[in-house]
C-alpha cells in the first residue's frame, strides 16, 4: 500500500463531510459511491 493512503483517506472524507453540509442525506450514499469511484480509477 502507499504510504500517503491514510492521508488521502482523510481528505476524501473531509469531502464527504462537506457534502454533508450541503446536499439532503439522501443523496450521501450517492455521492460517496461517486468519490470513491472517482479516487479509484
Amino acid at each position: 500500500r502507499q504510504p500517503n493512503t491514510e492521508s488521502a483517506l482523510s481528505l476524501i472524507q473531509l469531502s464527504i463531510g462537506q457534502l454533508q453540509l450541503t446536499l439532503p442525506a439522501n443523496t450521501e450514499p450517492h455521492w460517496i459511491g461517486l468519490l470513491l469511484k472517482g479516487y479509484q480509477s
